[in-house]
């Protein structure tokens, strides 16, 4: 298209050369911009918004570690629970009966999740569940079916790292 163009003239057309110098120029003072930000925008500056920050998360807040065997029906978790009760292997049920393929793989791993991730019912009773124990009920997910849910560890929730957030707390206090 750039070929066909240049070969059509359109390079040479004086509209297109003001517009090209219009943008060259508009590039040209984004660029002194940003260095003169960027000189702004020390690692100090950055530090302190990073204190911001950190003042504003909630404190204590804990996350649990979740696994889950995903049925089709409430029979088939209760069932599940029945297995469960009689002492059969929470990781080798998720193997012989949960449909979720990815989970599946890591032994039903979910992840860690925090309490205002989850819906509010089942967040509930899952942070009352101890560590190691299984939700005492059955979670319903969507049209999709059912998930019997072990609380695998829980931790505190830790911020993440300022040379993890710089980038992201440099773009937030930079205008662009």
């Amino acid at each position: 298209l750039l070929g066909a163009a240049r070969q059509a003239g359109v390079d040479k057309n004086a509209d297109v050369l003001k517009r090209i110098g219009e943008a060259q120029e508009a590039l040209i003072q984004k660029s002194y911009l940003d260095q003169e930000i960027a000189k702004l925008v020390t690692d100090s500056v950055l530090q302190e918004k990073y204190q911001e920050l950190l003042k504003l998360l909630p404190k204590d807040q804990i996350e649990l570690k979740l696994s889950h065997i995903m049925v089709k029906t409430k029979a088939e978790a209760d069932e599940i629970f029945k297995q469960l009760k009689a002492g059969k292997s929470f990781d080798d049920l998720v193997k012989e009966k949960s449909l979720d393929t990815e989970s599946k793989q890591k032994g039903g791993d979910l992840g860690y999740v925090r309490k205002e991730e989850l819906p509010k019912d089942f967040a509930d009773l899952a942070f009352k569940t101890q560590k190691g124990s299984v939700v005492s009920e059955p979670m319903k997910i969507g049209d999709v079916g059912f998930s019997v849910i072990r609380v695998d560890d829980n931790r505190p929730v830790t911020p993440p790292e300022f040379s993890k957030v710089r980038d992201d707390i440099f773009k937030a206090v930079s205008p662009e």
